[in-house]
């Protein structure tokens, strides 16, 4: 467990310029709408709650998991679906805040997703720092696109298994709590 995360932070040291774009490419858009965002327009929306912990689980993975995949894939677009992929999300997050708490109110989201919530976050954010990887390393190295993808490939697959791992482990938290 301890070489585990040592390889973990590592990975983190190694990967804080991407980490650090995809946060706030992620984040800057979601706290804004939140912000921008009247919750009191979205009282009347009703949310139905999956009882089922299977189906919810295959909910959330099955949204989640492509979701990460289409953020990796900056690896080949250099970075364009990475930094989008972020700024579209963190749109979808910030509503999504915004309708729930109009909804709900901000004590009843606190209390359903404070547990799975930094999981999820974390884990798109990794996914979007692995689709930027090599979008760094083309602008600040003078290498051809083929030798960058080379040369960081196993940093950016490394970055893409920990986003899975935390975004299953927020998935089995997420269908937990809404039973």
């Amino acid at each position: 467990m301890p070489r585990l995360l040592s390889c973990h932070l590592k990975l983190l040291k190694d990967s804080c310029p991407e980490i650090i774009a995809a946060a706030t490419l992620l984040l800057v858009p979601a706290v804004a709408v939140f912000l921008i965002t009247d919750p009191e327009q979205f009282r009347s929306v009703h949310m139905a709650s999956e009882r089922n912990f299977l189906k919810s689980l295959m909910g959330v993975l099955t949204t989640n998991l492509p979701s990460a995949l289409f953020l990796f894939a900056g690896v080949i677009t250099l970075g364009l679906t990475a930094g989008v992929g972020c700024i579209v999300l963190g749109l979808f997050l910030g509503f999504s805040v915004s309708t729930a708490v109009g909804t709900f109110g901000v004590g009843h989201v606190i209390a359903q997703t404070w547990l799975y919530t930094p999981f999820e976050v974390y884990g798109f954010v990794l996914a979007g720092a692995s689709g930027l990887v090599a979008t760094r390393r083309l602008l600040t190295l003078r290498e051809t696109p083929l030798q960058v993808f080379r040369s960081t490939s196993l940093r950016a697959f490394s970055l893409l298994a920990h986003s899975m791992i935390l975004l299953s482990i927020s998935a089995v938290l997420e269908a937990a709590v809404t039973l």
